[in-house]
């Protein structure tokens, strides 16, 4: 088989599974699909029904490992779709000025406020900064976020994730893992 011939296999498969899933109404598969595939996943989001576009969009960034950034025009994009629960599920984390605490752990980035996930749970967000000390200079950030500015809150994995586009404010670095501020817990015998 010539390498056009295995392309053109290839892109015919991956356009009838990309059908199959369509005509069942699994966008969260079809975005994986074209995640795989390498493929922009706009034409997904413009083939989801309006009425369904916040519950996929949540399901494909809390499937993800590690969510890109070019899934944010999409968190933008299902701002004006956020079931009005949300901020009523945060009800208590809010302060006396209507802010909720967020943390989030992992790699030292230049804008953190870019970042979509975050958690209620300071533990979680340490367990992120320490998965990633091999990476390099691993942090733990702390913020605040309106409750009307939360895109969604999940628990169902045990991480209190508050997903957000650009609406977390007053961030500052709490711990900074490689700077001799973290003690592994066997070093502490």
């Amino acid at each position: 088989m010539t390498t056009s011939e295995f392309l053109k296999t290839k892109l015919l498969r991956t356009l009838k599974q990309l059908h199959n899933y369509c005509e069942l109404g699994d966008y969260v598969s079809m975005w994986q699909i074209c995640k795989t595939n390498s493929i922009n996943p706009t034409f997904v989001f413009d083939c989801i029904p309006d009425e369904q576009k916040y519950d996929v969009i949540v399901a494909v960034h809390t499937h993800e490992e590690s969510p890109k950034k070019s899934l944010n025009k999409y968190l933008n994009a299902i701002k004006s779709l956020i079931p009005s629960d949300v901020a009523e599920s945060v009800a208590d984390h809010v302060d006396s000025d209507g802010n909720v605490t967020v943390y989030r752990g992992g790699v030292l980035v230049k804008n953190p406020a870019l970042c979509p996930s975050w958690t209620l749970d300071f533990d979680v967000a340490e367990w992120f900064a320490k998965r990633f000390l091999f990476m390099g200079d691993t942090v733990l950030y702390k913020g605040l976020i309106k409750a009307n500015d939360i895109i969604a809150y999940v628990q169902d994995r045990g991480e209190e994730e508050i997903i957000q586009h650009r609406g977390v404010n007053g961030i500052e670095v709490i711990r900074n893992y490689n700077k001799g501020e973290y003690v592994p817990e066997d070093a502490e015998s």
